[in-house]
Parts: C-alpha cells; structure tokens; sequence
C-alpha cells in the first residue's frame, strides 16, 4: 500500500471538477424518449436528502474492519486520472479511474479533454501512464480509456461476466432478463476508495436520482437517470472512484456529489494507510450493471448506440400508480412520433409500458434505463397496459437520436 496521502481539499476540487459540473437532482417529470429538451440545472438545495441522526453520523463517519478489508482489497484496481485541457486553461484536473479489463481498459468519470490536451493515469504502485480515449458516453458521463501495459488488476463486478486468466477478450453485455434493475438495497452500505487512500462508507439512501450533467463542447445540459444517492464524504475530485459491496463488488461509480462540504478539520486514520473521511453527504453514482453494458459497448462503436421507441413519456407517480391498480411502476405514452417503432406496432396514447423484455419498470427509473441493454433493429417484447387490459406488444426497435 502507497503511503499515506492526505485527501485532497475541497477548494482544489471544486477547481478540478472542471468539465463535470455541478450534477443537479430533481423529482422524476416528463421525459421525451427520442427528442429530450435540455432540462436546467437545479439548484443544489432542491431536493434536500434527510438529514442523518447522530447515531447515523457517527456510523457513517467510520468503517469497520471488514469494510477496511474491501477498500484495501479493491485499492490496486483504482488509479488517479490527471488532465490538462488547453480549452479549460493551463491547469490540472484530478479526477478517478478503474481496471475493468486486465490488458489496460480503464473507465474514467467525465468527458474527455479536448485533441490537445493529455490524460495521465497514476497507478497504485506509483507508475504515470499515458492514456488514450477509446470512447466517450455523455449521458452517463463515462469515458473508455487504455494505456499501454497489461496484467492489471480488474476490478471486482465491472465486468459482465468472469475473466479466464490471461483473457483479454470483451465481455458481451448480457442479455437483459425477467428481473429488478440491479440496483444496490436502500439502507445496504457500500464504500468507497480513492487513488488518494482515503475511505468513505454510508448507506444508499435514494433510487432513480435525475441528474443534469453540462456537456462543454455542446454547451447543451443532459439528462441523466436511474442514478442512486449514497450518504457519504465524497469531494469533487472523487469523480470517477468506485463504490463497493459487502463483498468487494463494484455497486457503482462516483459521478458527482450535490452539496459542497467543507475542508474537514482532519481525517481520522484507519489501518494499512487508508483514511477514513468523515461528514457524509449525497454522493451521487452510476449503478454497476449500467457500467458493465456501457464499457464493451465503447471499446466497440466509441460511443453507446442506444435504442429507441419513438415515444415520448411520463413516469406514473404513486397515485397514478394506485388508481391503474399498478404495483410496479410504468410509463404513461403521451405522444407518438408517426412511422416510429412504438406507432408501427399500434401503440397509443395514454398506454402505459409496465415492462420491457420481461424487465418490470420499478418507481423512479425511465424508459431510457429499461432499453439500455437493447440495441437498435432488435426485437423487445413490451409489457402494455391499455384501458385496465393487459398484453405483450412486439417491437423493432429503432435508434434513438444521438444528442
């Protein structure tokens, strides 16, 4: 284990944070499947988290040693990532990365610097590689990169499926399956590990989070769901550092925090060269089996072709949900674009989705997060509810338009 570094300073980090600004969280709302517009950005204090009992705090403000255990063991598999952008300026931006295949993938958290900037990845044990961009995905703000060296320690869980020894061959995404988005438990804890040895741990306190992430090149704000908020001692420059099971899986990837702490006063030191941050607040990550179908699919195309229903949509909220007789969650069809998927199949207004490939629609996700693990000109089977009678609705799928 690398010496202790200290963890670094809010004040730099609001400074390296840089391309990823500010994620805002908002109450699920209207969602245009194929056309989204451009939803501002929210103020930090919106949609306030509850605030955590002393007896909470001072849980959250620790790890205990099988937490300990997990952090040191995931720790080789993570690696500081250090930008420079000409674009932003003659400065270094921090941010994280992980192993998710042993022949030199690393997934960061973050767009990519421009052509003339560089990506520097520090490695556990010290090494400085330099890295290039495979592939960029904006909506979850995830980038591929690969450095020139191999035998690398992966990360538990960011794969779809285990690795043979010495294999470097991409995991194809899974299929999708009759089951629950994989989403961590609400109450479970998870912890977090950074390149700098610094340890956070808190409980997943929130499902189905909506971000907004600003795109720089575009100068467009981008929508982004089924995001999950954790309570814990996150900074800015956190961006990228993986969050973990009891076990020592990955459960996802820090992608932004909503509330500015301040420098803490000290952090408290744990075993084996790890600190533990103290004070939590609501880190904001992407859930693991979204990781998992978005990194083969940036090694392949560069970016993640997404499908399309050509529909735009609205969650059903709890009385709604109650007056369909609906347990599960559903999306409400309020408009249909002619020639579409949806419109060739005879879909309607006010037909609800309660379910794609089998997949039922739990409370707080979107569309988009049940159709990501389906790819354009496949064929889905939709679950529809139309006037309280149910049915299976077959569907081509198109592509959704890029933004």
């Amino acid at each position: 284990m690398p010496a202790v570094r200290a963890a670094a300073d809010c004040a730099s980090g609001r400074a390296a944070w840089g391309l990823l600004v500010a994620l805002a969280l908002t109450a699920p709302s209207a969602y245009a499947e194929d056309e989204p517009k451009p939803a501002p950005l929210v103020p930090a204090n919106a949609t306030p988290v509850a605030p955590a009992t002393p007896a909470e705090t001072t849980a959250e403000a620790g790890a205990s040693a099988a937490e300990l255990a997990v952090a040191r063991a995931a720790r080789p598999s993570v690696a500081r990532v250090r930008l420079r952008d000409p674009r932003f300026g003659d400065r270094t931006m921090t941010r994280h990365a992980v192993v998710v295949r042993r022949d030199g993938l690393f997934l960061m958290a973050g767009p990519p610097p421009g052509r003339a900037g560089t990506i520097t990845l520090v490695l556990h044990d010290g090494r400085q590689l330099r890295a290039r961009q495979l592939g960029h995905d904006a909506e979850t703000a995830l980038t591929l990169l690969r450095v020139a060296t191999t035998n690398l320690p992966a990360l538990r869980g960011a794969a779809g499926t285990p690795q043979a020894a010495g294999s470097t061959k991409t995991p194809r995404a899974p299929a999708a399956k009759p089951a629950p988005l994989g989403l961590p438990a609400l109450g479970s804890r998870l912890v977090m590990v950074t390149g700098d040895d610094a340890v956070a741990v808190g409980p997943v306190r929130a499902h189905g989070r909506i971000g907004s992430l600003r795109d720089p090149d575009r100068r467009i704000v981008i929508r982004t769901t089924g995001l999950v908020g954790v309570a814990l001692a996150a900074v800015d420059t956190d961006a990228g550092a993986p969050l973990l099971d009891g076990a020592g899986r990955l459960a996802g990837l820090l992608v932004g925090r909503r509330a500015t702490i301040a420098p803490a006063p000290g952090e408290r030191p744990a075993a084996q060269g790890l600190k533990v941050r103290p004070r939590p607040v609501e880190a904001v990550i992407v859930p693991a089996e979204v990781v998992r179908l978005i990194w083969p699919l940036l090694e392949e195309h560069g970016r993640v072709p997404r499908a399309g229903l050509g529909i735009k949509t609205q969650a059903l909220d709890e009385s709604l949900r109650a007056h369909l007789g609906l347990k599960s969650g559903g999306h409400v069809i309020r408009s249909l674009e002619p020639g579409g998927a949806a419109a060739r199949q005879g879909l309607r207004r006010h037909d609800v989705i309660v379910s794609v490939g089998g997949r039922k629609a739990p409370p707080g996700t979107s569309l988009h997060d049940l159709l990501l693990p389906f790819r354009p000109r496949e064929t889905v089977a939709l679950g529809v509810t139309r006037g309280g009678a149910s049915k299976q609705v077959s569907v081509v799928l198109g592509e959704r338009s890029r933004r």
